[in-house]
């Protein structure tokens, strides 16, 4: 855990530097949204929902070319019902560098709607999850892993001042994640792909 902290810090410290060297713009967005996953395990499929809690940041290099790249942190609170009644923990978390792209109002026709497009890909050592629960005698059992896959949104930015938007979107995301029994040691892969409709606010600097 201490490690992946200490390499999200150093992508902060990268990220702020480029601000700091003199980017066109900044922009911080926060999401949240319902989130269904499904899970595959060999020939097995089955289901979970969550509700996804994302900030974003990002900065642009070059006013003429209408891309940002940035980072993404997202927190997703899973369902715990979806997996079983003795399930007392299920939670994910990644940080995401991503890009931003927009298409400009001169071609739009306005300001007032910007149609964007976030593209990420997540890797191992900055995302976790964890599942806690109980088994029937009452004693405590842990499992948790980490995923590493590419997430695309799509969404509209409806301007709502100079500086701040109002955002909705569309998200897929195609995830391969393992997960590790804490007690038996025991790992087991996974694909998973999940959509979400989000919706949230952005501000401009």
């Amino acid at each position: 855990m201490n490690r992946k902290i200490g390499k999200a810090a150093v992508l902060a410290t990268v990220f702020g530097s480029a601000l700091q060297a003199g980017a066109v713009s900044f922009d911080g967005d926060f999401t949240l949204g319902r989130r269904w996953n499904e899970n595959k395990v060999e020939k097995t499929t089955s289901g979970f929902q969550a509700n996804d809690y994302s900030v974003g940041a990002h900065i642009q290099p070059m006013a003429e070319i209408r891309v940002a790249v940035g980072l993404r942190a997202t927190l997703s609170d899973y369902n715990k019902n979806d997996f079983s009644s003795n399930t007392e923990t299920a939670f994910g978390w990644d940080i995401t560098p991503e890009v931003k792209a927009w298409v400009p109002a001169e071609i739009v026709g306005t300001d007032i709607v910007m149609p964007y497009v976030k593209m990420g890909y997540t890797f191992e050592a900055l995302s976790s999850v964890t599942f806690e629960a109980k088994d029937d005698t009452g004693k405590k059992m842990k499992a948790s892993g980490e995923f590493s896959g590419y997430q695309i949104n799509v969404g509209t930015d409806v301007k709502v001042t100079e500086m701040v938007g109002a955002l909705v979107e569309y998200s897929y995301n195609n995830k391969k994640q393992e997960i590790k029994d804490d007690q038996t040691k025991i790992k087991a892969k996974t694909d998973i792909t999940s959509q979400a409709f989000l919706i949230g606010a952005r501000v401009s600097v």
